[in-house]
């Protein structure tokens, strides 16, 4: 061979040496990529499976619709990133019956889905399983945020770990400049009839039959009532490394809804 062929069959066997290891290292990023989604995909199919099923078999009274979201202020603004669930269990998770199934539940019955108090990137399930207080009112936010503040700083909390792929996000405060990481999980609810409607009944200002019953179902004394919760969670799949602006991993967003039907009744 002369030396140019030589030079020429080196060359063609460099070029096809090269396009083999591209060929390869996108073949591997695929299945990392393949790989990371689906781990991800189970981790939302756990979670939301798991708050779905909490929320449709919960305790509703006339008093406590089942379930209401408490929103975390930070910054001047409002992250609705609390689900309370009004689900009494024993100490082994079954269920049990309500002390006060016509009126408020009590701290150890209920369960709250959301990011863990010091660890953002975990999704968790939290108790107060030695915290027999009855529960603010519903429309009673403010006490509802001291009440749980207080509660966590005094670590009267159980939690279990539903995911520790949650997306997070830096907040900074505007008042004291300082800097933290909220999980990327959001809830919010909606009831039919709602609470302005039930009010303007209490009040006079609307009928009975006029309140918005679920699928036209009430009596004379009695209406169907849903509670609807919209459920939104940001997961993170580990080898997508695309940069955010805080170096966060690419998100990915995965959707699901749950409704409590139960009775109102008449006063």
């Amino acid at each position: 061979m002369t030396l140019i062929e030589l030079l020429l069959a080196t060359t063609i066997v460099a070029m096809v040496f090269g396009t083999l290891a591209a060929l390869a290292s996108g073949v591997r990023q695929a299945y990392e990529h393949t790989e990371a989604y689906g781990l991800t995909t189970q981790h939302a199919r756990v979670v939301l499976e798991r708050i779905h099923r909490t929320a449709v078999e919960a305790v509703a009274s006339d008093e406590f619709p089942g379930f209401i979201v408490v929103p975390r202020e930070q910054s001047g603004h409002s992250f609705p990133e609390m689900l309370i669930v009004w689900s009494p269990r024993t100490f082994l998770g079954d269920p049990k019956p309500a002390q006060n199934p016509e009126g408020l539940p009590r701290y150890n019955e209920v369960v709250i889905f959301c990011p863990h108090p010091t660890i953002p990137s975990r999704l968790v399930e939290m108790t107060f399983p030695f915290v027999s207080n009855e529960v603010p009112p519903p429309d009673e936010m403010g006490r509802w945020q001291a009440e749980l503040e207080a509660l966590i700083k005094g670590n009267y909390w159980a939690t279990a770990t539903l995911t520790d792929l949650l997306r997070t996000a830096a907040v900074t405060d505007n008042v004291t400049s300082t800097t933290r990481r909220l999980g990327a999980v959001r809830f919010s609810t909606r009831l039919r009839p709602s609470e302005a409607e039930w009010e303007d009944f209490l009040a006079g200002d609307l009928a009975w039959k006029e309140l918005s019953w679920v699928q036209g179902v009430y009596g004379a004394d009695m209406g169907l009532r849903q509670n609807w919760v919209r459920i939104e969670v940001q997961l993170v799949a580990g080898v997508d490394e695309v940069a955010t602006g805080d170096g966060a991993y690419q998100p990915v967003t995965f959707y699901d809804s749950a409704a409590l039907y139960y009775e109102l009744h008449r006063p």
